[in-house]
């Protein structure tokens, strides 16, 4: 019998292994927390903090100036128009290196372009309700702000 067929045919591997893992989970549970739970959760409030800062930034610069919502929207279609190429080309070179040969019956790129253009139109409409509704919108991004910025006690977490 070979070493590499033991795991696999004997009936105690699983059990063994489950049993490895859970030594390691109580030898080492507040570091697989802090690995876990609160490097995660810090690293999703930064970037929460960052994107909250920037959509401020956005509607402030927008707010009361056709000229920059404007050149926003036209931004933001290009943007679409070139996501929406790029998914194309991309299918077609993995229907080419998968199938080894170009079938348009193959490309089933429609579903992602459909995404990326609904996902933009839904992006830009967030974006005019919160212009429309500036005083009320800013408010509420600015005490997200705040309470992403306030520290908060990740030491419960960690116990």
């Amino acid at each position: 019998m070979q070493l590499s067929a033991i795991p696999n045919n004997h009936p105690l591997s699983f059990p063994l292994a489950l049993f490895a893992l859970g030594c390691c989970v109580s030898l080492f549970p507040g570091s697989i927390k802090r690995i876990a739970i609160a490097e995660p959760l810090e690293k999703h409030r930064s970037r929460s903090r960052r994107n909250t800062r920037h959509r401020i930034s956005i509607l402030r610069g927008l707010h009361q100036n056709a000229y920059s919502l404007l050149l926003y929207a036209l931004w933001t279609l290009v943007n679409t128009f070139l996501y929406s190429a790029a998914a194309v080309v991309l299918d077609t070179i993995a229907t080419i290196v998968v199938f080894r040969r170009l079938d348009l019956r193959l490309i089933v790129i429609a579903p992602a372009v459909l995404g990326i253009i609904v996902g933009k139109a839904i992006e830009f409409r967030r974006l005019l309700n919160q212009l429309d509704k500036y005083d009320q919108s800013t408010e509420a991004l600015e005490s997200e702000l705040n309470r992403l910025d306030a520290p908060d006690s990740l030491s419960e977490v960690l116990g």
